[in-house]
């Protein structure tokens, strides 16, 4: 609840695929809520379902009209509950049958349960190198106050000697690191971590910010809208930059996206190393222009176009510092990619509801993620390591397609689609009975003529 700190909200919707609908006073939502090192609680609301529905859909390539199914929606539609942060704790939401009081009973069980891990808030743990920024500084600032990142400063001159940054090179001691007008002297001194340059570029080629064509007076023609880091930014249009450089095409790694293009070449680019991504900024936020004044904006961004520039660093801070409130849940038969955020090479991984699972250890690779491919059954796992449960996930089943469990009249394959025929049900007709039974009358026959010869 961003009113409220301390307090959690879950929205409750409940699906009916069944063609008769449950009344009200038969059915009801149960909370279970389980803090972390505190005695668990329950809350409950009533609710009834519609019946599911047919409609008929739109036409195929046939001309044929398919029927589809339509669940029915619980009433209230969404059932909200409120409880105190449970710390690294989960929750557990259930259908129960009101009148018996147990769990409720019908053909597929399976998705009459579901679990959501309420971990702590998990802040981007940001490393930021470089001279003074009023710019980039007031984004920081703000991503502190938010609860979003801890954020770590280091001075441009001889920061690789320092400890902060053997420790973000050595090891994924940082989620994010910012390079501020300033740069690692190879590839082999990168952070293993996610990097944003502002006004520089990673150590693609020997001196190869010096060497980048220079470009000045810029706009934005067009930007990538689709990729994550652009996310909610519906446009750029009147953003100008003074002085940037341009990236040369045969310094770009393989996986290289360009995510801002102006009227000559682009300035900002996504690009791949590993398993981790380096956004390049080729233009400084801010410029010196004279020895002993405060830097000046190198563009107008901030500005214009209105909220795009603080949404574009949240986006940063959000995705490539792994900032994370709460763990999706995650569906069935899916690899879950561990997210523990300490370099840690080991971890234990076991499901605690249902009661069961076998715990599996699951072992880093060089700098692979962690993976756990064990997820079939759904319900909460958990994740152990230094001897202590440090993370959990829920996996549930949400899945339209498995939950309507009636039989279809068609099932679409890919691009193709097989309807139910209707024809007469053939099946081989088996001749060795009559054969066995005439071989037995024969032998009949010449036993009774046999015994009468004798009896004569």
């Amino acid at each position: 609840d961003p009113d409220t700190v301390g307090e959690f909200e879950v929205s409750v919707r409940v699906l009916n695929y069944e063609p008769r609908p449950i009344a009200e006073g038969q059915l009801a939502v149960r909370l279970d809520v389980f803090p972390a090192g505190a005695p668990s609680y329950t809350q409950q609301k009533p609710l009834s379902l519609v019946a599911r529905t047919d409609r008929e859909g739109p036409a195929g390539t046939d001309g044929q009209k398919p029927r589809v199914e339509v669940p029915g929606r619980s009433i209230p539609e969404i059932l909200t509950f409120t409880f105190q942060d449970p710390g690294s704790g989960y929750v557990r939401l259930s259908l129960r049958d009101t009148q018996s009081g147990g769990a409720w009973r019908d053909d597929f069980p399976l998705d009459d349960v579901a679990w959501l891990a309420v971990a702590p808030v998990r802040r981007a743990r940001v490393l930021r190198i470089g001279p003074p920024n009023d710019i980039l500084d007031a984004i920081l600032k703000a991503s502190v106050s938010q609860q979003k990142a801890v954020v770590t400063s280091l001075a441009p001159a001889d920061f690789q000697q320092s400890a902060e940054y053997r420790r973000a090179r050595l090891g994924e001691a940082y989620d994010l690191v910012f390079f501020d007008r300033c740069a690692p002297d190879s590839l082999e001194a990168m952070p293993q971590a996610n990097t944003c340059f502002l006004g520089s570029a990673p150590p693609l080629k020997p001196k190869l910010w010096e060497t980048m064509e220079p470009m000045r007076f810029l706009s934005i023609v067009e930007f990538r809208h689709t990729y994550p880091l652009l996310r909610g930014i519906e446009t750029l249009q009147g953003m100008f930059i003074r002085n940037a450089r341009a990236l040369p095409d045969d310094a770009l790694p393989l996986r290289a996206v360009p995510l801002l293009e102006t009227q000559k070449k682009p300035v900002a680019w996504a690009l791949g190393r590993d398993r981790y991504t380096d956004l390049v900024l080729t233009f400084p936020l801010v410029e010196e222009t004279e020895p002993g004044k405060p830097p000046v904006w190198n563009m107008n961004w901030p500005n214009q176009p209105p909220g795009t520039f603080p949404l574009f660093f949240d986006n940063v801070i959000t995705q490539l510092g792994r900032y994370t409130e709460y763990e999706e849940a995650h569906r069935p038969g899916r690899p879950k990619l561990l997210d523990v955020a300490v370099p840690v090479n080991v971890v234990q991984v076991s499901r605690r509801e249902p009661a069961g699972g076998r715990s599996e250890t699951i072992k880093r690779e060089g700098n692979q993620e962690l993976a756990y491919a064990g997820t079939d059954t759904v319900g909460l796992y958990e994740v152990a390591w230094d001897g202590a449960v440090r993370y959990r996930f829920g996996v549930n089943l949400f899945d339209v397609n498995e939950s309507s469990i009636q039989p279809r009249e068609e099932v679409r394959v890919g691009v193709d689609e097989v309807r139910k025929t209707e024809e007469p049900l053939r099946k081989r007709q088996e001749l060795w009975p009559w054969f066995i039974g005439a071989a037995l009358s024969i032998l009949l026959l010449e036993w009774f003529l046999y015994n009468r010869r004798i009896f004569v």
